[in-house]
């Protein structure tokens, strides 16, 4: 996959945090200045809210969604306290709850932090806590000159039991073991002529391959085997673009984004390890040399066997999408990508596109 895929349009919600796991869309949002907390789950497939309910807890300062051996974990961050929940979700009643796992004491009350890929950054105490393992790492910087490179850094993040950050102009990447002596050490980047806005804020991501910057701009890559930069903005559009990008959250090596549009809110799957400097080269190469092609539902991933269409806004879905979206109601329906709604035709099913269909049947033919 080296462009964006839509995974599937969401329900309209307002939310700070999200989470996707085993098929399902998990949201999380602080109502108001109460001691109140919404909890929603969302089955991707189905575009549906399977539950959503208020949940009474303490007001915290963060919050964010972690995996955990399997299971899909919350944290909170109240005063000098890490309060840990695990979400469950029992199908075969439609049923969402969370269950209080334990908690973490920290030496003083935490006023500025945020969370990366497992780990919660303590920048202004260049500390670290493990979500996973519960444990609180402290790293050292004696350098006046770094330390203020650090704290006008905007990518803080831990990479493999290593503090890590960037400078303020992309120029070097420091890093410090946080199990050895914690000495930083400090690795010339190489942007290739890449101009790096100046951003108020970064999203940080941590794959195996690579990390992620999203800035309020642009789409940076670096590549951890070379130190090399990339912009990768374009390689994301026309699909989505940086300035509609409002909400982030990985799962494994895959990054999801939530887009907003007029029409309603998106969710996007990208994968990191493709959004190389030649991706984009690639795909046009491929298309101009090979005349096969590969379409399936943007609902359910499978290749189209009798793609139907959506009659005012013209999106497909496969037969067996449409067949499920046709339960909902007997008068119209609503498109799982727009949300644009159409009447539902007298015969009671929604036209097959033929052209496209006789296109699959000798693209198999051929194969």
């Amino acid at each position: 996959m080296l462009l964006p895929r839509l995974v599937t349009s969401l329900p309209s919600l307002d939310f700070d945090h999200f989470a996707v796991c085993d098929g399902y869309f998990y949201c999380y949002s602080q109502t108001g200045t109460t001691l109140r907390f919404r909890l929603t789950c969302i089955n991707l497939k189905r575009c549906k809210i399977i539950d959503s309910r208020i949940i009474r807890g303490v007001k915290c300062l963060k919050c964010s969604f972690f995996h955990n051996k399997g299971n899909l974990m919350l944290c909170r961050v109240y005063k000098d306290r890490l309060l840990f929940y695990q979400v469950l979700l029992d199908v075969t009643i439609g049923k969402l709850s969370i269950v209080f796992s334990g908690s973490h004491e920290l030496s003083s009350p935490v006023n500025n932090c945020y969370f990366a890929s497992g780990w919660m950054i303590i920048g202004s105490k260049l500390s670290a806590y493990d979500l996973k393992n519960g444990y609180i790492h402290v790293t050292k910087a004696n350098d006046k000159q770094l330390l203020r490179k650090h704290n006008n850094s905007k990518a803080v993040f831990v990479d493999k039991h290593r503090y890590c950050f960037v400078d303020q102009d992309f120029d070097s990447l420091f890093t410090a073991s946080m199990i050895k002596d914690g000495t930083f050490k400090a690795q010339k980047i190489i942007k290739n002529n890449i101009t790096v806005a100046v951003s108020a804020s970064i999203k940080t991501f941590v794959f195996s391959e690579c990390i992620i910057f999203i800035t309020q701009k642009q789409a940076l890559r670096l590549d951890k085997s070379d130190i090399t930069l990339s912009d990768v903005t374009d390689q994301l559009q026309p699909e989505i673009s940086v300035d509609e990008f409002t909400r982030f959250a990985q799962n494994g090596n895959f990054l999801y984004v939530v887009t907003q549009k007029n029409s309603g809110c998106q969710l996007w799957k990208i994968d990191p390890s493709n959004l190389t400097a030649d991706a984009v080269k690639s795909v046009v190469e491929c298309a101009q040399n090979d005349t096969s092609f590969s379409i399936s539902c943007p609902i359910c991933w499978q290749p189209f066997t009798i793609p139907k269409i959506m009659p005012n806004c013209g999106h497909f879905v496969c037969d067996s999408c449409a067949i499920r979206i046709l339960e909902k109601s007997l008068i119209s329906v609503t498109c799982p990508i727009c949300r644009q709604i159409s009447k539902i035709p007298e015969n009671g099913s929604l036209p097959t596109n033929w052209l496209l269909r006789d296109l699959i049947v000798r693209e198999k033919l051929l194969n």
